[in-house]
């Protein structure tokens, strides 16, 4: 053990409060200054340095500054980290949240039930990133439930894109804690719904994709398109998706099977759609009645043309 040249009172006293504070932390001179040091079982020691002389006058100020790293240790942070947040730095600047959301986008996109580049371009990188850009900044949120809010914010109460955002940001948050061992502090709200809210009943909104309130107004759509080709294949394409009941995407997905059984040909959407809970294929199916335009447009498909446009020649019904 080395030797301690200073026995004063106020020095005694002081090392006995420090080891009252937690098992394995004491205090001594380094240069003047007030240098911790932390022991575990089975783990290096670690020592900090701390911005107070080693002196009486110093001694209640430093001894609160202890008080305070040991309130963050606690909660996970490494001991040079919570002797900065009890200097009052922001937490958010000590961990590296940049490489983190580089972990998490190769998480999503490469392993588990793992996302196209579309969908991490639409739903996690704009939040992600303003999350980085929030944690990296002078007044960094300093909880996770701090951080959810500023980045749902700007997005009106209870509504779709506000409830994504809060959803995306808790996976990013998650991760951090479990994949980058970040202290547990960052885990994300239990309970999204309290962030998220709720929307306004006694406000009317016209959401997108209200269905048509009947067929006419289709039919309406459909004549008011121009008889040039580009207006032909939108036409086309528009009575696809309202016979077959199909998303725009799963167009380029529509295919004619013949069934083994019957040898009745049907559509076949193969569209695979990828999901929280895993991918999954979307089938749309019609029955294709000998001599009808749906046959026609079912050789159309198979010999390589446009089935919309066979099954364009006949009278749209629903």
């Amino acid at each position: 053990m080395p030797e301690v040249k200073r026995q004063q009172a106020w020095e005694v006293l002081f090392r006995e409060e420090v080891s009252g504070i937690a098992n394995g932390w004491t205090v001594r001179e380094d240069y003047g200054k007030v240098r911790l040091t932390v022991r575990r079982r089975g783990e290096p020691a670690e020592s900090i340095t701390l911005p107070f002389p080693w002196a009486k006058a110093s001694m209640g100020d430093a001894y609160t500054r202890l008080r305070n790293i040991y309130v963050h240790w606690s909660e996970g942070y490494g001991l040079r980290a919570a002797a900065e947040l009890a200097e009052g730095k922001a937490p958010g600047s000590l961990l590296d949240w940049s490489k983190a959301a580089a972990g998490f986008e190769q998480q999503k996109s490469h392993h588990g039930n793992h996302i196209k580049e579309i969908t991490w371009l639409h739903a996690y990188d704009p939040v992600v990133s303003m999350a980085v850009e929030l944690l990296s900044g002078q007044r960094a949120p300093g909880s996770s439930a701090d951080l959810v809010d500023a980045c749902i914010r700007d997005w009106e109460p209870g509504s779709r894109m506000r409830q994504i955002r809060a959803q995306s940001l808790a996976q990013f948050l998650s991760h951090c804690v479990q994949r980058e061992n970040f202290p547990d502090i960052w885990l994300p709200p239990s309970d999204l719904k309290r962030h998220v809210g709720r929307r306004d009943a006694s406000v009317n909104r016209i959401q997108k994709g209200d269905p048509f309130p009947h067929d006419g107004q289709i039919v309406e759509l459909l004549a008011a398109l121009p008889d040039d080709k580009a207006g032909r294949r939108w036409r086309d394409g528009l009575m696809l998706l309202a016979e077959l009941g199909l998303r725009p995407i799963e167009l380029l997905h529509l295919q004619v099977r013949t069934d083994e059984r019957s040898s009745e040909p049907h559509w076949w959407c193969s569209y695979e759609k990828r999901s929280g809970g895993g991918g999954f294929l979307r089938q749309a199916r019609l029955s294709l009645a000998a001599g009808g335009a749906e046959l026609a447009a079912a050789a159309a498909l198979a010999s390589g043309g446009n089935p919309a446009t066979a099954l364009a020649q006949r009278q749209w019904r629903r």
